[in-house]
């Protein structure tokens, strides 16, 4: 985010690991967690601490989509 000059509100990370999560709320950034069967032990908690949560990359861009309208 330094090298880009951005700031933690213009970031979101997609992850699909509870520590993954954990890090990106840690850094005060918004996280999409991605469907992973291998997490599937952590689901509960992943799905608590993340902001979004989706099942494939096309649901993502879906969402992004909506918002971006609700701007205009």
């Amino acid at each position: 985010m330094k090298i880009l000059g951005v700031k933690p509100s213009d970031c979101l990370i997609i992850e699909d690991s509870l520590i993954g999560v954990q890090a990106g709320k840690n850094a005060s950034i918004e996280v999409a967690v991605m469907y992973d069967k291998y997490s599937d032990g952590d689901r509960d908690q992943i799905n608590r601490i993340a902001d979004y949560s989706f099942s494939s990359f096309n649901e993502i861009i879906k969402q992004f989509e909506l918002e971006k309208g609700d701007e205009r």
